[in-house]
């Protein structure tokens, strides 16, 4: 799954301990916190899946909230070149043209597996893996661009097994196979019904996503891979389709401040706006409200916004310690990444 980032930068500057306590615009207001939420984890917006039109629907409004407290846009300039409070991300999918085969050499022969036959790609990092065969036990240390095969015992749980999969693959195998776990039926279902995509990249440029690719054996071709002696090599490969490119965004306001002194100190508070959009039904709902991920973290920072762009605000202080606030970057992040390669203020 996805995620969006909000953050909230805050450079330190302005004194933030004037305003009258019981000045309701300085304090977070329930009805605001319920009026968000009722409208961005409703299934009007159909559970905000990345890259969507729901996506970009939610950063609207965002937009225009940040536009109503007035905030001054920070995002991408638009056709006149003024600043908008959008930044857009460009994403690049790309799925297989064909189901893709696994080979290997044994006892003479030449083995060939198919995607949703002997075998499910659960994840492939690039077009083409191979490496040398290497059977390991749970905890086991793989060796460099290996082909491991994890083997687990039979009481074993789900969780341990997947955690063991991308420990490996974190330490370095090229490709982590397991026999599918009989609670992983499901699972091994829903990727062979489909075909494998390589990890979104950022930009226009398609390519390896890195981070190792994992494999579900059915039972035979598990049972068939005990047979082959370490070092063979193993090989995946087949065609890609041409490239998606779809969009997603970041929103960024600015509030600014007054002391040049401490402008380049920042507090950064983080929450994300996609979701997982329209899945498989549960319990006959299909939509994926994501009302606590991350829709509260965005209405936290929106009531944020809302109090700091008020004015100067009560700071409480038993020791008589003050925050001084300077300007406030908010945004709705789609991806830290982007939006530290692609600043759009200075992050010195």
């Amino acid at each position: 799954m996805t995620r969006v980032l909000m953050l909230l930068l805050v450079y330190v500057v302005s004194p933030f301990h004037h305003a009258l306590a019981g000045d309701q615009h300085s304090q977070v207001q329930e009805k605001n916190v319920r009026a968000h939420m009722e409208f961005l984890a409703s299934d009007a917006l159909k559970g905000r899946g990345s890259a969507t039109e729901y996506e970009l629907i939610a950063a609207h409004y965002i937009a225009s909230q940040f536009r109503q407290f007035g905030l001054t846009p920070s995002g991408d300039r638009d056709a006149n070149q003024q600043k908008a409070f959008l930044q857009t991300i460009p994403l690049t999918k790309q799925a297989f043209a064909e189901a893709p085969a696994l080979r290997f050499q044994a006892n003479g022969q030449s083995i060939e597996w198919r995607h949703g036959q002997e075998m499910a790609c659960w994840r492939l990092a690039s077009a083409e893996i191979s490496g040398p065969f290497q059977k390991l036990e749970i905890g086991g240390a793989p060796q460099p661009g290996a082909f491991v095969l994890l083997n687990y015992a039979e009481e074993a749980n789900a969780q341990e097994i997947g955690r063991n999969v991308f420990a490996m693959l974190q330490q370095g195998a090229a490709a982590v196979m397991i026999a599918t776990p009989a609670e992983w039926q499901p699972r091994w279902e829903r990727f062979a019904a489909r075909m494998p995509e390589l990890p979104t990249s950022f930009g226009a440029a398609s390519g390896s996503g890195g981070g190792g690719s994992a494999i579900l054996l059915n039972t035979a071709a598990a049972n068939a891979m005990q047979q082959i002696p370490d070092g063979v090599v193993i090989q995946i490969s087949g065609s890609l389709a041409p490239p998606e490119i779809k969009h997603t965004w970041n929103v960024v306001g600015e509030l600014a401040g007054s002391d040049p002194k401490r402008r380049h100190e920042a507090i950064s508070l983080s929450a994300h706006m996609d979701h997982l959009g329209v899945r498989r039904p549960v319990a006959g709902d299909s939509i994926y409200n994501g009302a606590d991920d991350d829709a509260s973290g965005v209405i936290a920072v929106l009531e944020l916004a809302r109090v700091l762009s008020a004015g100067p605000i009560l700071w409480p202080t038993a020791a008589k310690s003050r925050a001084d606030l300077a300007r406030v970057i908010l945004s709705n992040i789609r991806r830290c990444r982007w939006k530290i390669s692609s600043p759009t203020f200075n992050l010195k």
